[in-house]
């Protein structure tokens, strides 16, 4: 097809070019390159919106190794899951520590809430991961620490892990969308997430 200058214009490329252009992998190379793929789709999408060829596609490897590694999207999505888990362990140990991350949210907490929006009691991955369950921990202790009763302190510290995640994802899922909506300036951000992560201390007791 030309175009208006009358020069060429390319065509899209067809699967076979596509697989053409794709270089022989080993199996470990091609499962490494499919739960990367998986990895970098899924916080930004629910799961149900990403297919096994889509993933194959960003892999660069034929869309049938999805079923011969994986038996299919689901194991492909859970392996994804939890290499985004295994990354944020890595980076932030049990979860209990974890520092308001504003708009640069995680992209494991991003891919959680993306997977939970879509199916609430039942997350993708290991669900024995809990932040929620360490920051509960974390918190109770310092409460404890600062001379409040024990059962107190826990049902004081639940509270408020449920506050500091609610503020942690969805400002990190939903930020863009709420700082425009509340007429935050990108001039402005940066005192906004600064007031934010202060309130953040604040209800994990650490200030």
């Amino acid at each position: 097809m030309a175009n208006s200058k009358g020069r060429a214009e390319p065509g899209p490329a067809s699967a076979v070019d596509r697989r053409a252009t794709r270089r022989p992998r080993d199996a470990s190379a091609t499962r490494a390159a499919l739960v990367e793929a998986a990895a970098a789709l899924l916080p930004d999408h629910q799961p149900s919106d990403i297919s096994g060829r889509q993933i194959a596609d960003v892999a660069g490897v034929n869309y049938g190794l999805v079923h011969h590694h994986f038996g299919g999207k689901d194991g492909l999505l859970d392996a994804g899951m939890s290499a985004l888990r295994d990354d944020f362990v890595e980076r932030f140990g049990d979860g209990s520590e974890t520092p308001f991350l504003g708009l640069d949210s995680h992209p494991f907490l991003r891919a959680t809430v993306r997977a939970l929006l879509e199916h609430p009691r039942s997350p993708r991955g290991d669900d024995r991961f809990s932040i929620v369950s360490s920051m509960v921990g974390s918190i109770a202790d310092r409460l404890e620490a600062a001379g409040g009763d024990h059962e107190a302190a826990v049902a004081e510290a639940q509270a408020r892990a449920i506050a500091a995640i609610a503020v942690q994802v969805f400002y990190g899922v939903f930020g863009a969308v709420v700082l425009e909506a509340t007429g935050v300036t990108a001039d402005g951000r940066a005192e906004v997430e600064s007031r934010l992560g202060e309130l953040y201390d604040t209800i994990t007791a650490r200030s």
